[in-house]
């Protein structure tokens, strides 16, 4: 159902409840009116057949058809009509029943049993339902006004016409409630729709904003305040996206220019091959530098698909054990490609605080991470440089230290380590100085897993780097035997972790 439909139906639903509890209460409070008017009938009848009675006369039963013909006369024939008469008996000095209506063939027993009390009662006659009062009081005797003789009167009265009055009350209050019921949906469905035009509006808006139009923004001045989150969470929404999309826009034309330089390479290597027909010694060792050039290439590729790789690829977590076995094992690739010159690795293992729960990382992610930023510390420390390599716990995180005691980052550049395709100066110089896309993939990789990788600059010299890998998760399996293929692409052809 729409959203206007909902509202409408929300609304005809209220409208409906609250239309029969009125129509209730205006019913109830009719017939509470009509019932004491009727009561009141019934005590002014019963009083005035109690004026009647002589009390200074003696009564017998010849007198009973003259105290009738007197009621008659004042009453009216309501006595003697053929439907639903009116009934009524008289009694005085208690049990003396002085008179009586003359379809009145018994009188009801609650009368006997309330003589001297005042009360209503339901009553029937001949199958139709009645109601009667039992009234009783006193005459005084002018001859003796010390001895008061007791009067009681039955009065009871047909309630047919008040039936009759409810019922057509009802029907009219039935009409009523169903008119306005009719007349409430249609003006529930006519103010839902009204009222969402402002939404349709903004719908409309929103409609007109595509993806080469991200930089317009929707109008909030004068904006419904109902409408104001939704229109700035918009706003929000297309300042990320649009962000998002310049972002790739720049990572797509860096990546563009950054295969521009490897595949040149390859093809002027072809072109000169095809040139310059070479020995079978000088032909080995082109195919050796075009061998060179495609892996190179092979690894930029890697790199790229890795950083656009999606976090869900990842399993979530391995044991602290096998998390330190990855790390000694990337910073021992690290140590044997780096035994041809003066290069010192010290690798620094804490179990103290190790945790029973699993750390956020894969195998693959973790070895990729410990020889990335091993590797840059060896890259760029220097032939005598010392990195020292560090594995701790604390109650929410595992941390990997990867610091060395070379030239360290210039402060100017420590902002950018991270964005893709920054390399320093000094990087740029040398034919291996990669891409700029290791740091990168490092934190981009630790993040998709609840951890991080920062930074710091060492003292006296030198950099630090430190991955926070978070604590906790669902139990993963150990990385299986085709994890070592992975490895080798991480690694490429040199061995060493692209940077």
């Amino acid at each position: 159902m729409s959203l206007g439909g909902r509202l409408a139906l929300i609304a005809f639903a209220v409208q409906a409840v609250l239309l029969t509890a009125l129509a209730t209460v205006i019913y109830g409070a009719t017939r509470n009116a009509l019932y004491d008017s009727f009561d009141k009938s019934l005590v002014a009848n019963a009083e005035s057949l109690a004026s009647l009675v002589d009390p200074e006369e003696e009564h017998d039963d010849e007198d009973e058809e003259a105290e009738v013909e007197l009621a008659e006369e004042i009453m009216g024939d309501r006595f003697s009509r053929q439907w639903e008469p009116d009934l009524f008996a008289v009694y005085i000095d208690g049990d003396d029943l002085l008179a009586k209506a003359p379809r009145l063939a018994d009188v009801p027993a609650f009368v006997a049993e309330h003589k001297g009390h005042v009360g209503f009662f339901g009553d029937d006659h001949e199958g139709l339902d009645y109601r009667a009062i039992v009234l009783a009081t006193f005459r005084l005797p002018e001859d003796d006004p010390t001895r008061p003789r007791p009067i009681t009167v039955y009065y009871s009265a047909s309630t047919g016409e008040l039936a009759k009055q409810l019922r057509s009350l009802g029907m009219a209050m039935g009409a009523l409630c169903l008119l306005c019921v009719v007349v409430s949906g249609f003006l529930s469905l006519l103010v839902a729709h009204m009222g969402l035009a402002p939404l349709r509006r903004l719908a409309g808006s929103i409609a007109l904003i595509h993806e080469h139009r991200l930089r317009r923004r929707l109008e909030t001045d004068g904006l419904q305040p109902e409408l104001l989150p939704i229109a700035r969470s918009v706003n929000s929404l297309l300042g990320r996206v649009e962000r998002a999309l310049e972002t790739e826009r720049r990572f797509s034309a860096d990546a563009a220019h950054e295969l521009r330089t490897p595949v040149a390479t390859l093809k002027s290597g072809i072109q000169a091959a095809l040139l310059n027909p070479a020995t079978a010694g000088g032909a080995k060792e082109m195919y050796e530098r075009l061998l060179l050039d495609v892996d190179r290439l092979e690894g930029l590729c890697d790199a790229l698909l890795l950083v656009t790789k999606s976090a869900d690829e990842i399993p979530p977590a391995i044991p602290a054990e096998d998390w330190i076995a990855e790390i000694e094992a990337a910073v021992t690739a690290i140590r044997t490609g780096s035994e041809a010159g003066n290069a010192t690795f010290v690798l620094e293992i804490s179990r103290k605080h190790m945790p029973g729960e699993p750390v956020r990382s894969d195998a693959v992610t973790t070895y990729r991470i410990a020889a990335n930023l091993a590797g840059n510390a060896l890259r760029h420390g220097g032939s005598d440089v010392r990195v020292r390599v560090s594995v701790t716990f604390d109650d929410i995180h595992a941390r990997l230290v990867v610091e060395d005691d070379g030239p360290g980052i210039a402060p100017d550049d420590a902002a950018n380590l991270f964005k893709r395709f920054f390399r320093v100066e000094s990087s740029r110089a040398r034919s291996d100085g990669g891409y700029g896309l290791g740091l990168s993939i490092c934190k981009t990789l630790a993040k998709t897993q609840g951890g991080n990788v920062r930074f710091e600059p060492n003292t006296p010299r030198g950099s630090r780097f430190v991955w926070l890998a978070a604590i906790g998760g669902n139990d993963a399996p150990a990385e299986p035997a085709g994890a070592e293929s992975a490895k080798q692409i991480a690694f490429g052809a040199s061995g060493l972790s692209i940077p």
